[in-house]
């Protein structure tokens, strides 16, 4: 399967060269790293930081959960938006 159609038929809006290895263990890192490199160039993918890549229309808390790691998120935050599950 292609790298591109990984990323984009899976839910999560970013993720790491790590994760994406382990999604698709067919290819090699480095092959792995420039496929990500290209469409970072063309605009397809957002690179925020060396090592994490993006959707265009990414979830925000995912984003700060993988910029800052380990993290979490408040209750204060969750309340406030809603984000008990039941």
């Amino acid at each position: 399967m292609d790298i591109l159609s990984t990323i984009l038929s899976n839910s999560r809006t970013v993720f790491t060269p790590q994760w994406l290895a382990l999604k698709d263990d067919t290819r090699d890192r480095e092959s792995l790293s420039r496929s990500l490199m290209y469409y970072a160039k063309k605009g397809v993918l957002l690179n925020p930081r060396k090592g994490v890549y993006a959707k265009p229309k990414y979830n925000e808390q995912e984003m700060a959960c993988t910029l800052l790691s380990p993290s979490y998120i408040s209750l204060e935050y969750a309340t406030f938006w809603g984000l008990f599950i039941n």
